[in-house]
């Protein structure tokens, strides 16, 4: 464990054991080690990796979501997209079994709302690991309307076991409002009270979900909206 710099940002360290292409731009990573063990992480939290120098904290620092964590074990696996763009890429790019992987611990901003009357899921593949996370998490009883957006159907997660929602395709077009995943939000027949919904991804496609929502009587509180990236931007996550 170690301290880095006037933030002091708690360090911990695991061991990269297990390497599988969920997608052809998806990698399941699993990380191993003492520090991981019986940490509080369950909905919503994801870990930030040191992909760059500890020199550069800002710009080294990435967001991953947790998408299988075992305590007992100290096993955390986090589902990481090769997209070709920045330091965060080029380290999944380069990763193998037997790398360490300095991270600290964040809760995200997402939180299940277990009274909501159903829940509404909007995100394009940078997006879709975290809210995908958080149903597995949600109750059973309750409905889960919404769409995905990938590229093309290769990249498109798995189902989750007995969890399905349909997917868009751009097919080579960037992600953003017209790409498909805007549309496929508007098409669906929501109930007439508003539920809970998690928007999450690219940053134009996000505010024009939540101004279509907003539009359409959902109250701010009830919208957990978090943009990942925007084209020629970074540092947002």
């Amino acid at each position: 464990m170690a301290v880095f710099g006037k933030e002091k940002l708690i360090g911990r360290t695991g061991k990269v054991v297990e390497i599988e292409m969920v997608t052809p731009h998806m990698k399941r990573v699993r990380l191993a080690g003492k520090e991981l063990r019986h940490q509080n992480w369950g909905q919503g939290h994801h870990i930030r990796i040191f992909v760059d120098s500890l020199l550069k904290l800002h710009d080294s620092l990435r967001s991953y979501s947790v998408w299988h964590y075992d305590g007992e074990e100290g096993l955390v696996d986090l589902l990481m997209l090769v997209h070709g763009e920045g330091p965060g890429s080029k380290w999944v790019e380069k990763v193998k079994v037997g790398d360490s992987a300095t991270f600290i611990s964040v809760l995200g901003r997402f939180r299940i709302i277990p009274e909501a009357s159903y829940y509404l899921l909007a995100a394009e593949e940078t997006g879709a690991v975290a809210l995908q996370a958080l149903w597995k998490n949600f109750p059973a009883e309750k409905k889960v309307l919404g769409a995905f957006e990938a590229d093309t159907p290769e990249d498109a997660l798995p189902d989750l076991p007995g969890k399905t929602l349909p997917w868009v395709y751009r097919q080579g077009k960037p992600a953003s409002p017209e790409s498909g995943l805007f549309e496929a939000i508007k098409k669906i027949e929501l109930p007439p009270e508003p539920g809970v919904a998690y928007v999450a991804g690219e940053t134009k496609t996000c505010l024009a979900i939540r101004s279509y929502l907003l539009e359409k009587g959902w109250p701010k509180q009830n919208l957990q909206v978090k943009p990942f990236w925007e084209a020629g931007r970074t540092g947002l996550d």
